[in-house]
């Protein structure tokens, strides 16, 4: 059952970054995950927040943090721009000082740590220095900072929430080795085991698992996240996305047939996608249109598909698996996307099997091999399924990939 039109209310399409203060007012439909998040986080468990790109993460996240309780101090750090482990630990410190999470006295000491270490850098290759004398590792000043947070929180539990923590992982992989990547990894998880009142969560929009395989082809046998519980953040309800679409249309005054029949148009076109739901209204805003009907929406999403410059990011999707994933699978990868995108209701496995062995460059895959690309394909939110039947998560992806690729010849 959708709301009543009269609780619609206007909600600014343009919003700049979201924080603390306004995440109450612009996040829609993720109370249950701020619930979920804290009650996990008081239980004991530190969280690795799942879900596909453009759901969301970060402005749920930021919600959480609005909305904490008494006995939680959250910090969150944007790990995004960071490129090697001696420069997070120095932007963690940065970044929890310009917050007040950390002291001038503690400050004083990562500022020291970090210059002499950029020092001892400079005219070397990056991860190849040795330490000055008498300066801690990266990794003890990493527990240091820790401990400082956790001092400084009081009787409260320090949670420390890292966004793009995959993301960074992978970066320090390509920029200091396989080494430092899983060191890294290896030392959050110690931390979390022996600090006491210390939780962690984080996010990203790389998948982990991707990370770790990398780490795992050059010898890592670490479990660095297994004391890490999933938690998923899934699209909107169609209630929900409804009320986001008619706040937007409402803010930016666009006139509509009806607002309620054009906003669960877009809530259903867009798969409750927050990202896809602002994009939709964005590019109605720039048309010369008098009055918008729920019969336009479906040809507005088709003209997102088709703008050059891919205004709502949706190459990511294809461009990502060549950034990504290992090269002797990205043409099975696609070749089963392609394939999988023309069907709305999915194929059994031994059907799709068949298909993708039709194509000369896959002739020769076998059932494992198909199936672990599948698996892999399901972890990173591409698709849904078990052995039996396979299909795309979202509707709005799949469309998207057979306007790109799945009209290829097989």
């Amino acid at each position: 059952m959708v709301r009543s039109t009269k609780r619609f209310k206007p909600i600014p399409l343009a919003t700049g970054s979201v924080n603390a203060t306004n995440a109450p007012f612009l996040v829609i439909g993720r109370n249950d995950f701020v619930s979920r998040f804290w009650k996990k986080t008081k239980a004991g468990s530190n969280l690795h927040i799942l879900s596909e790109r453009r759901m969301g993460k970060t402005w749920a996240i930021w919600l959480a943090i609005a909305k904490k309780p008494t006995w939680a101090n959250p910090f969150f750090f944007d790990a995004e721009q960071v490129n090697t482990v001696e420069e997070f630990v120095w932007k963690l410190n940065q970044e929890m000082h310009r917050q007040g999470f950390m002291s001038d006295n503690a400050m004083d000491k990562a500022t020291d740590w970090f210059r002499r270490i950029k020092q001892r850098m400079r005219d070397q290759s990056i991860g190849k220095y040795e330490v000055p004398s008498g300066l801690d590792p990266w990794s003890k000043f990493l527990e240091d900072t820790c401990r400082n947070f956790v001092e400084e929180s009081g009787d409260r539990m320090a949670v420390l929430i890292i966004d793009e923590l995959p993301f960074l992982v992978d970066k320090i992989y390509k920029n200091q080795g396989h080494k430092n990547a899983a060191e890294l990894l290896d030392k959050l998880r110690a931390i979390r085991q022996t600090v006491n009142s210390f939780q962690m969560a984080f996010c990203g929009s790389l998948g982990m698992h991707i990370v770790l395989q990398n780490l795992k082809d050059n010898g890592y046998t670490g479990q660095p996240i297994n004391d890490m519980e999933p938690l998923e953040l899934s699209p909107l309800s169609r209630e929900d996305a409804t009320f986001l679409a008619a706040g937007f249309l409402l803010s930016e005054k666009i006139k509509c047939s009806n607002l309620e029949d054009v906003a669960v148009s877009i809530a259903e076109i867009s798969s409750g996608i927050p990202y896809y739901i602002r994009n939709i209204v964005n590019w109605l805003l720039g048309q010369p249109v008098k009055l918008v009907d729920p019969e336009m929406i479906d040809g507005t999403l088709q003209k997102l598909f088709d703008t050059p410059g891919d205004p709502a990011g949706f190459l990511y999707y294809d461009t990502r698996l060549d950034q990504y994933y290992p090269e002797d699978i990205v043409k099975k990868a696609r070749a089963a996307l392609d394939i999988l995108s023309r069907n709305n209701n999915g194929l059994h496995f031994n059907e799709l099997l068949n298909l993708v062995r039709y194509r000369p460059s896959t002739l020769t895959i076998d059932p494992e091999s198909l199936l672990e690309i599948l698996r892999t394909l399901r972890d990173d939110h591409y698709l849904v399924g078990q052995s039996s039947q396979w299909q795309f998560k979202l509707e709005i992806v799949r469309r998207w990939w057979y306007e790109h690729r799945g009209g290829l010849e097989l």
